[in-house]
């Protein structure tokens, strides 16, 4: 009696170790994080929306991602930074963003750089956007299209 007892008590608690090692979250991927964050305003195949004032992820983003004020203006976009990751999962996420859509030679986020960036606001990122934008045109650089004045 007493070891089937031992034995019930042994089962119990690996049935609890086990449930609560399962129960645990594994942390998003990045692409799970786009889907997450980011795709409701630049949908699933980043396209955007010209009607939301969002501009499309395809063919432009490597643009900004190659260019030091167009990292700092994309870490500002509007739901971001605080887009409630941590450095390296955002780091991660706009690397993910980047091998999908933009340019895979432009250098990686890190962690360090998405901290810095987020220590530093920026006060104004569509004037912040519009300037760099001009700064594109003025040297043929693709920009993608922005819908707001």
């Amino acid at each position: 009696m007493l070891q089937h007892a031992v034995r019930a008590v042994k089962t119990v608690a690996l049935l609890l170790l086990f449930c609560s090692a399962s129960a645990m979250a594994l942390p998003n991927t990045p692409q799970q994080n786009y889907l997450l964050k980011c795709s409701g305003c630049h949908d699933i195949d980043g396209s955007g929306t010209v009607a939301g004032g969002i501009p499309p992820l395809p063919g432009y983003i490597g643009s900004f991602l190659d260019d030091p004020q167009g990292r700092v203006y994309v870490l500002h976009v509007p739901g971001v930074i605080s887009a409630g990751l941590d450095d390296t999962e955002l780091a991660d996420l706009l690397n993910y963003v980047n091998h999908k859509w933009g340019d895979v030679k432009a250098r990686p986020f890190t962690a360090a750089e998405v901290k810095m960036n987020r220590e530093h606001s920026v006060a104004d990122v569509v004037k912040l956007r519009r300037e760099i934008v001009s700064r594109f045109v003025r040297d043929g650089v693709k920009a993608g299209t922005y819908p707001w004045p």
